[in-house]
């Protein structure tokens, strides 16, 4: 109560007393004091304002460029590991089309084709009913028929090659340069081309499989059994065909065979037998032949074929200065054979591995 009383008493004083007033001269000095004060503590304010500011600003824009290069790392981790296709290889090649269920399989991934750039040695698969437009670097065209394997091999732009391990394949081949190729592989034939457009086809046929060519537009040549046949426009071969004939070659080889039922003929400077009932034996000219002339001629076929594949073995082996030698003795012995063009093609391509390219108008 007592405390109570002495508030009270001191608010009735203040209310009661007289408050004492600044002068103005002290007014303005509290004034000039104040003042530069509170601008300096606004401008403190300011700048430390501007530079929270900034820090957010670095912060963003590090944080930003933190991400591409997680990004861009990651990418380069995929193309250096194989993941992803190389940027020429995606400018190259790549599926243009597709209709159905079309899977393209990458470093053992399997993934839907939908027009998607292709690596070397990926493989194409395509369902029943299915089929796929694929153009290689070298703009060759591949269209894949349904049910079909295919696999891009060594697709460089420059010398291609695909595996058609079932199925169908059409290819349309742009006029390729002297060291350029394109070869189908199937499990028992390689059919290499010289510009062309013509169909592969991988069946079975009884126990095994068989292998179907048809050329639509300028030459092929199929290597089968160690032989070699060149196919020209509107011709077909087949490797169940060519054994047959191989079979009956050999029958009419034995001691027993006369010239009787065999036909000669010459197509680009290469002989050829045709098998015909009671046909009688002719030459080049028309003119009957004798049997000794057409046994002569059988022979020359067997030994070029045989000449041509010791060259290309010795190639396959890295032996380039050896198949370069046998390129040379078959060309000089044989100016006219089916094969000079492919013996005239593989000297220029192993003139060019020697590193003596100058040498192969020679």
């Amino acid at each position: 109560m007592r405390r109570e009383a002495q508030e009270s008493k001191a608010l009735r004083k203040l209310a009661t007393g007289v408050v004492e007033v600044e002068s103005q001269g002290e007014l303005d000095r509290r004034r000039e004091r104040l003042v530069p004060k509170l601008a300096m503590a606004i401008d403190r304010a300011s700048r430390l304002e501007a530079r929270r500011r900034q820090i957010r600003r670095v912060a963003t824009v590090v944080a930003l460029a933190a991400a591409v290069v997680l990004i861009v790392g990651m990418g380069w981790s995929a193309w250096r590991s194989g993941s992803a296709p190389r940027e020429s290889e995606v400018a190259a090649m790549r599926v243009e089309s597709t209709d159905g269920s079309v899977i393209v399989t990458h470093d053992g991934r399997e993934a839907p084709a939908m027009s998607r750039a292709l690596s070397k040695n990926d493989s194409i698969t395509t369902a029943e009913g299915a089929r796929a437009v694929v153009r290689l670097a070298s703009g060759t065209s591949l269209w894949i028929g349904p049910s079909t394997q295919l696999s891009l091999g060594g697709t460089t732009g420059v010398r291609d090659e695909v595996t058609l391990s079932a199925g169908y394949v059409e290819a349309t081949v742009p006029k390729l340069g002297a060291e350029a190729s394109f070869e189908v592989v199937t499990p028992d034939t390689r059919v290499r081309v010289h510009g062309t457009q013509f169909s592969v086809r991988v069946q079975k046929s009884g126990d095994g499989i068989k292998t179907d060519v048809r050329v639509s537009e300028g030459v092929v040549s199929v290597l089968h059994g160690g032989g070699v046949a060149m196919l020209h426009a509107s011709a077909s071969w087949s490797s169940e065909d060519a054994i047959a004939e191989r079979r009956d070659t050999e029958d009419r080889d034995s001691p027993e065979m006369t010239g009787e039922g065999v036909r000669l003929t010459v197509e680009d400077g290469g002989a050829f037998y045709d098998g015909g009932e009671g046909a009688r034996p002719v030459t080049a000219g028309g003119t009957p032949a004798e049997p000794a002339a057409i046994a002569s001629t059988h022979s020359s076929l067997a030994e070029e074929n045989a000449a041509f594949q010791r060259a290309m073995q010795a190639a396959r082996a890295g032996q380039d200065e050896r198949s370069l030698a046998l390129l040379n003795e078959f060309l000089a012995r044989y100016p006219r054979s089916p094969l000079a063009q492919n013996a005239r093609v593989e000297r220029f391509r192993t003139l060019a591995r020697l590193g003596r390219s100058d040498a192969a108008s020679r």
